[in-house]
């Protein structure tokens, strides 16, 4: 009987965390750098930019760093043990997305727009890769609503 209690403890604990899932200003930060990532990423697979994701991956290096400790950081606050499985999802669910985005488009059209993209993240300094990210249309992709938009009774963690 104990067992099953601490089970169901532990599922109720990890679906309270889940419940809250508003992220902090720097969580914000990483999945949104994360998000404009993987649409790169994509854009480099699907239209033959890999030399310009190389250059954005070594312009970037410690931004991108220090936004994977921050996307860490709201998937483990998050969800705790499950954190390393539900932030695998999370990346995997946005190329996906992108994927499909790209599929949609058509490929002349999705790759212009890849082509305008890496051009404007290419030029931009690295402390503004932030607001580039948060400010794209795809942006929202991610889900994850920060914490200052949470209804007044939601209180982050």
């Amino acid at each position: 009987m104990y067992a099953r209690g601490g089970a169901a403890t532990l599922i109720f604990a990890e679906t309270a965390a889940a419940a809250c899932t508003c992220s902090l200003p720097h969580e914000q930060a990483a999945i949104d750098a994360r998000v404009l990532q993987s649409e790169l990423m994509v854009g480099a697979l699907s239209c033959g930019h890999q030399s310009e994701y190389n250059a954005f991956v070594q312009k970037f290096q410690g931004e991108l760093m220090a936004h994977g400790n921050g996307l860490r950081h709201y998937f483990t606050r998050t969800y705790g043990p499950s954190g390393e499985t539900k932030m695998n999802q999370f990346v995997t669910r946005l190329a996906n997305t992108a994927s499909t985005r790209a599929m949609t488009a058509g490929k002349p059209a999705y790759c212009a727009q890849s082509a305008a993209l890496f051009s404007k993240v290419l030029a931009a300094s690295p402390t503004t890769l932030h607001t580039i990210a948060h400010n794209l249309p795809f942006a929202g992709d991610s889900r994850i609503r920060p914490c200052s938009v949470q209804a007044s009774d939601e209180q982050p963690e």
